[in-house]
């Protein structure tokens, strides 16, 4: 492009350039003043809103390369649905018939050798939604009827999250006396 489209610089040149030619000619009114103001805002404004486009331009070509790239989808779309249906429903179907279920056995299997037993008593996972990070269909399956889907997750509970493990500890090292640990936080990251 040429300067004349892109710089703010050449229009407050002519802009002065007028002011001075009128004024050695003896015609300093305050309208010039102002008519000049009023142009150099339009110029700026116009100026400000192509190099807008133009940085977006640049930012949805770089998208676009690292998507090719990539070889995965946006899951905005999945994220904005989960958002809007996790305090509803999700976080009890979560919590309550997925995992609940599904962490004594996580417990039992990897405990440490402090702890004799482990009993998680409640699951609250709170406000904050799971965010997936891309999606990606794999090609090679191993059927005709399968479909493999590769998801990237990240989950960061908000401060309402609320969780209760009772542990048993060993009587070597605890008498077998139980013990409550209340978890307020965490964090899954995963592909």
């Amino acid at each position: 492009m040429d300067v004349r489209h892109d710089s703010v610089i050449y229009h407050v040149g002519i802009v002065l350039f007028l002011i001075w030619l009128l004024s050695s000619f003896g015609y300093c009114h305050p309208l010039v003043y102002f008519l000049s103001f009023i142009y150099l805002y339009m110029v700026n404004d116009r100026c400000g809103m192509r190099w807008r486009k133009r940085v977006q331009f640049e930012e949805r070509k770089q998208a676009n390369q690292k998507r090719v790239l990539s070889d995965s989808e946006s899951v905005r779309w999945l994220n904005h649905a989960i958002e809007r249906i996790w305090p509803i429903c999700m976080e009890d179907v979560v919590s309550q018939r997925i995992l609940l279920p599904i962490v004594p056995w996580f417990l039992h299997k990897y405990k440490p050798w402090t702890v004799k037993e482990a009993v998680l008593q409640n699951l609250y996972l709170g406000r904050s939604p799971p965010m997936f990070t891309e999606m990606r269909v794999c090609r090679q399956s191993t059927g005709d009827d399968h479909l493999v889907l590769e998801l990237g997750m990240n989950f960061r509970t908000a401060d309402d999250m609320n969780a209760i493990l009772a542990v048993k500890l060993t009587k070597r090292l605890g008498f077998g006396m139980w013990t409550k640990l209340h978890l307020t936080g965490m964090h899954f990251e995963g592909k």
